[in-house]
């Protein structure tokens, strides 16, 4: 059985890296070796944003941060995107308030329409947000608290039992201590959010709701309707994995109306998709497409479904 590393060690190889990097660019094969020590754990990367932080607060680093732009036609899998994803990672510099890093005051966050963004946390955690998302911060060393003011995101947050991690989503707040979740604001005031690792703790504002807080554990969807009990759900890991496929640029579609298909792009693109007829609309649709390509997506579906997709400059018309 492999030795599980200590926080401190992961510190001690971020800090190495940390001191090749400043030095200057990466040679392809220790880009390659970054990567690889990255995808082996996630606490590796908010070691790397730590070691870098140091380096910034002391003036030897410029202060940067990275977006994930979405490919225009980004695989749901393989080698090919798991590469992009860890050498844009990797090559990535930690944006922090310049400070104490017990005592971090962060502005908002946000992500432009069709924007996928790692933003690193000052105590190791990290939080990915998908496309026209904002969030607020607020760490100390008492608590680490994060407002999603819009969109989604995905928290994967490093172990401090002293340090509660609560993320607030309207009148809803998801408590853990080291975990992986996601949190989504969605029409009409309902919050959704799925448990890919862990345990959390699901608690509704007690003005709005007298409901008894909520566990969920590993491989659970919770939807907390307005004024309505929560909807608790267990799904395979397979499931799971698809609904986070946002992260790679690409739209999970199970068995969903084209209407429905329409609604979610635009999410992602000002491109809308529109049908000539409410039972085109209707119609059905599975797979996996291009976030940010609906015009591809209205193609395939034309061509699938023998219907003709009339591309205009502001929308695609689907029609029989």
């Amino acid at each position: 059985m492999a030795k599980c590393e200590t926080a401190a060690e992961i510190d001690a190889v971020a800090a190495g890296w940390t001191a090749r990097m400043d030095r200057g660019p990466l040679q392809p094969d220790e880009e390659r070796d970054l990567q690889a020590w990255l995808a082996g754990d996630q606490r590796r990367l908010g070691a790397l944003a730590r070691a870098q932080a140091v380096l910034v607060r002391a003036g030897q680093m410029p202060l940067r941060e990275v977006s994930l732009p979405m490919e225009s036609a980004p695989a749901p899998s393989g080698t090919r995107s798991r590469v992009q994803r860890w050498s844009a990672m990797a090559a990535m510099f930690v944006a922090v308030a310049i400070g104490t890093m017990l005592v971090w005051q962060a502005d908002q966050t946000s992500t432009s329409r069709g924007e996928v963004r790692l933003v690193p946390m000052p105590d190791g955690s990290a939080v990915v947000l998908n496309t026209a998302t904002r969030i607020s911060t607020s760490f100390t060393d008492a608590h680490r608290r994060i407002e999603l003011l819009e969109g989604e995101a995905l928290f994967n947050v490093a172990k401090d039992a002293t340090r509660p991690f609560i993320v607030t989503a309207a009148d809803t707040q998801v408590r853990a201590l080291g975990t992986s979740f996601s949190v989504r604001r969605m029409p009409g005031g309902t919050v959704k959010v799925l448990v890919r690792e862990g345990v959390v703790e699901i608690t509704r504002d007690q003005a709005s709701s007298s409901q008894a807080p909520v566990r969920a554990v590993a491989n659970v969807k919770v939807i907390v309707p307005p004024q309505a009990p929560q909807q608790v759900t267990e799904l395979p890991s397979a499931e799971v994995a698809r609904d986070l496929v946002w992260r790679e640029g690409v739209i999970s579609l199970d068995g969903v109306s084209l209407q429905q298909a329409a609604d979610e792009f635009a999410r992602y693109s000002d491109l809308h998709i529109t049908f000539a007829s409410p039972a085109i609309a209707n119609r059905k649709v599975t797979g996996l497409f291009a976030a940010n390509d609906p015009a591809g997506f209205a193609r395939a579906v034309a061509l699938s479904m023998n219907l003709s997709a009339d591309v205009q400059a502001d929308r695609v018309v689907l029609r029989d």
